[in-house]
């Protein structure tokens, strides 16, 4: 789905249906089958386990934007599954359950800015379809110098902060959020 739809579709089918899978999933956990917690969790630490090193590996070796999208929405489903996994001693942890809407949600967010970077960028200025297109920014600094139109407001260093701020965050470096929050799922496991 990310590699052959159109930006738009594939931001459409990527947000909600995380979001729909995420709220079933720890809702079907934590209420119903929150007693039988010492069957499903180990299952889903063998999961988180794989996912997290699935999508770290995968994404490193992508060149594509919305191959390297798809491994990184591996990885972070992986800790959000860690997330859900955190125990309390013998009952669930409330910890665990709250930090993984926090870190899911916060993984939302981003992705919408992500999607909303690359659409805004699709529709008005160039198509980008590989990372390097991130790190060569001489098409849209073109666009912006010879640009007669309100968009000049936009400089060429706004959207390069934009662009890494986007994609470092996506991949939970320190200065950002996202890094807490998974910081915080480290320290609860």
């Amino acid at each position: 789905v990310y590699e052959g739809a159109t930006t738009l579709v594939t931001a459409v089918m990527s947000i909600p249906v995380k979001v729909a899978t995420f709220s079933l999933l720890n809702r079907f956990l934590y209420y119903t089958f929150a007693s039988y917690s010492e069957i499903w969790q180990p299952l889903l630490i063998f999961a988180a386990f794989g996912s997290i090193v699935w999508g770290c590996f995968g994404a490193l070796i992508q060149t594509n934007i919305r191959r390297f999208l798809a491994y990184t929405t591996i990885n972070n489903i992986g800790l959000t599954l860690a997330a859900i996994c955190a125990v309390n001693g013998d009952s669930l942890s409330i910890d665990g359950y709250s930090l993984s809407y926090f870190y899911f949600f916060l993984y939302i967010f981003v992705g919408f800015l992500l999607f909303s970077f690359i659409l805004f960028l699709d529709n008005n200025i160039v198509s980008l379809k590989f990372l390097s297109d991130f790190i060569n920014l001489k098409i849209i600094y073109t666009y912006f110098k010879n640009s007669k139109s309100i968009l000049i407001i936009f400089n060429r260093f706004l959207i390069t902060v934009l662009a890494i701020s986007l994609i470092t965050g996506m991949a939970g470096l320190p200065p950002f959020s996202t890094f807490y929050s998974k910081f915080f799922i480290i320290l609860i496991l």
